[in-house]
C-alpha cells in the first residue's frame, strides 16, 4: 500500500494494473528493439489510424448534434438543404479531423524514428572511434614497452600521459555518452 499526498492509501495492486495496461502497451508498441522495419511500420500505421478515430470521433458528435438541431428548429435550413449537403455537413468534419490527426501523428512518428535512427548512427561511430582510439593507445604502449625493454634503455623514462588520467576520462566520456542515450531514448527515469 502506498500513501499519497492526501494520506489515502492506493493499493499496490490497482498500480500494477495501471501500469501494465498503460504504460507498458504503450511503452511496447514504440520501444520495443526486436521490430522488423514492417512491424515497425505497421505499429505506427496503427496508431496513426487510432488517432484519427478518435479525433474524428470527438468531431463526429458536434457536427452530427448541429446538423439534427438544425433539422428540427430551423425550417429555413430544411428548406434550403437536400438530404447530400445535409449529409456532407455531417460527415466532412469528422473526415477531416480524422486526416488531420492521423497524418500529423504519422509525421511526429516518423521523426521520432529518424531521430532514433540518427542517434544509433552516431552511438555506433563514436563506439567504433571510440575502441579504434583505445587499440591506438594499446599499440602505443606496447611500442613503449618493446623499446623501453632493449638493452640500454631500462633507465630512462619517458613522458607519457598517467593511465589513471586517460581512464577517468575515457570513463566520463563514456557515462556522458551513456547519459545523452538514455535521454534521447525517450525513457522515463
Amino acid at each position: 500500500i502506498i500513501k499519497n499526498n492526501n494520506n489515502s492509501s492506493i493499493p499496490l495492486d490497482a498500480i500494477k494494473v495501471l501500469l501494465s495496461t498503460s504504460f507498458i502497451s504503450h511503452y511496447s508498441l514504440f520501444k520495443m528493439p526486436s521490430y522488423t522495419p514492417q512491424e515497425h511500420a505497421d505499429v505506427t500505421v496503427w496508431a496513426a489510424m487510432k488517432e484519427g478515430f478518435v479525433s474524428g470521433g470527438l468531431a463526429a458528435i458536434p457536427s452530427t448534434l448541429a446538423v439534427y438541431a438544425a433539422m428540427n428548429f430551423s425550417p429555413k435550413f430544411v428548406k434550403a438543404t437536400n438530404w447530400q449537403s445535409r449529409t456532407a455537413l455531417a460527415i466532412m468534419p469528422p473526415l477531416f479531423a480524422f486526416g488531420f490527426a492521423a497524418e500529423s501523428k504519422l509525421v511526429h512518428r516518423m521523426h521520432e524514428m529518424a531521430h532514433e535512427a540518427e542517434h544509433s548512427k552516431n552511438m555506433a561511430e563514436w563506439t567504433q572511434q571510440h575502441m579504434l582510439n583505445e587499440h591506438k593507445k594499446e599499440l602505443q604502449r606496447m611500442t613503449t614497452q618493446r623499446i623501453l625493454s632493449q638493452p640500454g634503455m631500462s633507465g630512462q623514462k619517458l613522458d607519457l600521459p598517467s593511465d589513471d588520467e586517460s581512464d577517468d576520462e575515457v570513463e566520463r566520456k563514456i557515462v556522458a555518452r551513456f547519459r545523452e542515450s538514455v535521454l534521447n531514448s525517450g525513457v522515463r527515469v
